[in-house]
């Protein structure tokens, strides 16, 4: 110990190799809630994950909160792009993530040997553990991307066979999902939410309206709450539509970035202010019941 830095050290240096080991309450846990059928895939996967998180999670982690993100809204031509800039640790984070399985495995069967899908308690372990280092990939694309692929499955039809199956890639080609809820007139109470669809000529529909608090909002797949014309007030006139970011021609869909916010924590996560000039979507499930299909996204990703 240096002479300029005297006093004794009584908190113990923590293990920098494996969080599960040391673990006791969470492995007594998970193998009692998920019986010893699927404990011997669920230990080895915990045991990985523990080993994962400790070495190579943490200091990504460390390193993209340093970096945020950067909003490029133009390029040097002068054309609107509103493209993010993220550091290279962050997309470390979220490739790391879900080549580990954190999407893929509960929605496709034969994940390390399973017989069906991941159980949602195993999930919810390996959630603990990625989430005590880093909440700005586990936290919110991660959670978003399951919690949306779980709401397009329920209640999205033909939307879900199509997108889940890319959502819950695990080889790079995967598509990410957020959810839009927050506006400046809705905030807590989303039923005064402004954001309205129109019904389009050729039986689409156009959304126009402002969101105030929007995470990731580079995805590929925006869940929006909008209110069509003509709908009834509060939250029971509210639908939810999937908005593409980019549209079946490879143009941009008219969804606009005017900045990012501010943060105390989860820098290295983009959240921004998001504007929709007449963006092209499509409803998801029954328009009638929009908020109550969105809570299934909203419950999961609080829990």
């Amino acid at each position: 110990m240096l002479p300029s830095d005297p006093g004794a050290r009584h908190i113990p240096l923590p293990e920098h190799t494996d969080w599960l080991a040391p673990d006791e309450h969470l492995r007594w846990l998970a193998r009692r809630t998920l019986g010893e059928q699927v404990w011997g895939v669920a230990r080895g996967a915990l045991a990985d994950a523990g080993r994962l998180v400790a070495t190579t999670i943490e200091p990504l982690a460390v390193t993209a909160e340093r970096h945020p993100p950067i909003l490029h809204q133009y390029d040097p031509r002068g054309a609107r792009v509103d493209e993010i800039e993220l550091h290279p640790a962050y997309d470390g984070l979220l490739d790391t993530a879900l080549r580990f399985g954190m999407v893929r495995a509960a929605y496709v069967p034969g994940w390390r040997g399973l017989e069906g899908t991941a159980p949602r308690a195993l999930m919810t372990a390996l959630q603990y553990l990625w989430m005590q280092a880093d909440q700005s990939i586990q936290g919110c694309p991660v959670a978003m991307m399951d919690a949306g692929a779980r709401l397009l499955r329920l209640h999205g039809g033909e939307l879900g066979e199509r997108l889940v199956p890319r959502i819950a890639d695990d080889t790079g080609n995967h598509l990410s999902v957020a959810m839009f809820l927050t506006e400046k007139a809705g905030g807590s109470d989303v039923g005064a939410n402004e954001t309205v669809a129109v019904r389009d000529e050729d039986g689409g529909w156009r959304l126009h309206g402002e969101n105030w608090f929007c995470s990731c909002p580079h995805s590929d797949l925006l869940l929006v709450m909008a209110r069509p014309e003509g709908a009834g007030q509060g939250t029971g006139g509210l639908g939810v539509f999937l908005v593409p970011r980019y549209l079946a021609d490879g143009s941009r869909n008219a969804v606009v970035i005017h900045r990012l916010k501010e943060k105390f924590g989860t820098r290295s996560m983009p959240s921004g202010e998001v504007g929709f000039r007449g963006a092209w979507a499509e409803p998801v499930g029954r328009i009638e019941r929009g908020m109550k299909q969105m809570l299934d996204m909203v419950n999961m990703t609080r829990v």
